[in-house]
């Protein structure tokens, strides 16, 4: 008897549910080197890349206890 396949929406890990806040968490230990680094940085361009281009940048700090990125964006109407 065959399985039933189940089809399911793709997740997307790199979108942000809130547009005016992006954020990157950096792996804690032994796998935190410059390629991890490299896929986090890819991975927050993407989602700044969602961001219309001349929305004002409101915050973007780096959280070392937490090894976390993030970027909040200036709230405007319509987003």
């Amino acid at each position: 008897m065959a399985k039933t396949k189940i089809k399911s929406d793709p997740v997307k890990f790199a979108t942000p549910r809130d547009p005016n806040h992006c954020f990157v968490l950096f792996p804690v230990g032994t796998y935190f080197n410059a390629l991890t680094v490299g896929v986090g940085l890819e991975s927050l361009l993407r989602q700044v890349q969602h961001v219309h281009r001349d929305k004002p940048v409101k915050r973007m700090e780096y959280i070392p206890q937490e090894n976390k990125l993030i970027i909040d964006f200036e709230e405007s109407d319509g987003s």
